[in-house]
């Protein structure tokens, strides 16, 4: 029996301290969230950008004729192809801006993108490599994402990926706001990215003109 006015031990709590111990200071785990800001170009191409011919892939975004124009407008060479060849210095892939009607599509779309990235790195290690996704601008981070385009964030995975695995190469991530824009505008926003936006990795382009990167924020 316990003596009178001692309370029983809750079970599964820690025990008391004990009387002249020192005391235990618990370091605390820092929590971030990912967040944007605005960032300027930095004012120079792309690096691997002028390394040679870049295949610009449409994949259903009705972008890439325009975009290819843009580029080769400012002095890039650039084609429309379907797939990677092998004479390529670089890619587009803009598989990430066509409309999505279901996850599915998006599923078909990752892989498009993981295997055209697997080709470009067995044929071509020093490559620019670009993706191309319609999150908001701001990686979802400024608010609620049109449609099925939440699940276009992935290929900003890939782009991670490959730019840890593959150093040599020139990866970017670009997302894009659509936000109701005609396509020659879409595509002046991606040439003059790609031509001034020097070698970030992840940067996000809003409808209103903003240039946004990805920061780490402590909470």
């Amino acid at each position: 029996a316990l003596p009178c006015g001692e309370a029983a031990a809750t079970p599964g709590a820690a025990p008391a301290s004990v009387a002249g111990a020192p005391a235990v200071s618990v370091a605390r785990t820092p929590r971030y969230v990912v967040d944007c800001t605005v960032a300027p170009a930095a004012g120079f191409t792309l690096p691997g950008l002028s390394r040679g011919l870049i295949g610009v892939v449409d994949a259903g975004s009705g972008v890439g004729e325009a975009l290819t124009a843009s580029l080769t407008g400012a002095g890039i060479q650039a084609e429309l192809v379907d797939a990677w060849r092998d004479e390529l210095a670089g890619v587009v892939f803009l598989g990430g801006l066509a409309p999505l009607s279901a996850a599915n599509d998006a599923s078909a779309l990752a892989q498009q993108a993981f295997l055209l990235a697997q080709q470009v790195v067995k044929a071509q290690p020093q490559a620019a490599f670009v993706t191309v996704q319609q999150t908001g601008g701001g990686f979802g981070t400024t608010g609620p994402v049109d449609g099925h385009g939440a699940w276009t964030a992935g290929l900003t995975g890939l782009v991670r990926t490959l730019a840890i695995e593959q150093p040599s190469m020139s990866a970017k991530a670009i997302d894009l706001e659509r936000g109701g824009r005609p396509v020659s505008e879409l595509a002046e926003a991606l040439a003059s990215e790609l031509l001034y936006g020097g070698p970030e990795l992840a940067v996000g382009l809003t409808a209103e003109g903003e240039r946004l990167v990805p920061t780490q924020r402590e909470i």
